[in-house]
């Protein structure tokens, strides 16, 4: 073999050895790649016909009873005094005792979006774009004005002295006083990323103010003053993130400070997380939520009990930790 043959051979293997040595780095890298997030995103299990589940050894929550309410259409649901149920649906709100006994049903006139129950058992109703509230027997006290063109209303949290309100139309956070008066606008398009009507508010056990920014994946807190403080949360399917193109799609908080929420979309899950937003574990997983996609809408009582309205079935559906079960 001549020289410049010999020189030919010698660079095509040395090719071939320098394509196999990246191969197998490649190959090495992705499956390191890949155990490590397997590591992260235990949640995510794909059965055998296709459909997305949850590791269900990360469950820590069973289903203990139901509450029918009779509703068609459920649409909000809200935890008062005494752990009062009260759910909205049908242009309708109906209470319900803890143990499902039924204690009221009055008119709202209109189809309600969400509402809240004041220590005092007066109750805050959204109305697609305005507010109106109504005594502990049902009697419409106040309706407040519509805030602004475009304006849609998805969730309503109440302090001692305030009631803030979602407006998923013009992405921004309004902050009444008892009266109704307007006082100030926290955040604004620039700031909520809102691509579906999915915006959730809550204020927490310390009284700040939580709101879901569901287009960034993340849970905000703002201070006093309207300012953001801080926030947890980010893109992933993994079990400390949250999926899809806006989640979480509503959340409430614990007794203790930690989080409940609840995810819209094929990888539907409700979860707990700390007071700081790190994973705990599951509430509930695809194959515990029904079939419909939306997001199932949460609430939490005094005791810690997960309450769960399934527009699906009608339902308050209970969940409870699995050692009560016991």
């Amino acid at each position: 073999m001549s020289d410049n043959r010999r020189l030919v051979v010698y660079i095509i293997l040395g090719a071939l050895f320098t394509l196999a040595v990246t191969m197998v780095g490649l190959y090495a890298a992705r499956k390191g790649n890949r155990d490590m997030s397997n590591a992260g995103e235990q949640s995510v299990v794909r059965g055998d016909d296709g459909l997305l589940s949850v590791d269900r050894g990360l469950l820590r929550y069973k289903e203990a009873e139901s509450i029918a309410t009779g509703l068609e259409s459920p649409s909000a649901m809200a935890v008062g005094p005494q752990d009062h149920i009260y759910v909205a649906g049908d242009a309708t709100v109906r209470a319900f005792g803890s143990d499902g006994s039924h204690l009221l049903d009055f008119s709202t006139g209109a189809d309600v979006s969400c509402i809240a129950v004041a220590q005092d058992g007066t109750l805050y109703a959204g109305l697609k774009d305005h507010v109106e509230v109504f005594d502990p027997q049902g009697i419409r006290k106040a309706a407040w004005k519509t805030p602004a063109a475009k304006t849609v209303i998805t969730s309503i949290a109440l302090s001692d002295t305030y009631a803030f309100v979602a407006d998923a139309g013009n992405r921004t956070v309004l902050q009444y006083d008892s009266s109704g008066t307007l006082l100030r606008r926290i955040g604004s398009p620039a700031d909520f990323v809102v691509p579906s009507p999915y915006f959730d508010v809550v204020v927490g056990t310390d009284g700040l103010l939580r709101v879901a920014n569901p287009g960034r994946h993340r849970i905000e807190t703002y201070g006093p003053e309207g300012e953001l403080v801080s926030w947890w949360g980010k893109p992933s399917s993994a079990v400390d993130g949250f999926s899809g193109c806006c989640n979480p799609a509503h959340f409430a908080t614990l007794p203790d400070g930690r989080f409940v929420t609840s995810e819209k979309g094929r990888l539907r899950r409700i979860r707990i997380h700390g007071s700081q937003g790190g994973f705990e574990c599951f509430v509930a997983g695809p194959d515990d939520l029904g079939n419909s996609v939306e997001g199932l809408k949460v609430a939490v009582d005094s005791r810690g009990l997960i309450l769960v309205l399934d527009q699906w079935t009608g339902k308050v559906r209970v969940f409870v930790p699995n050692e009560v079960l016991r």
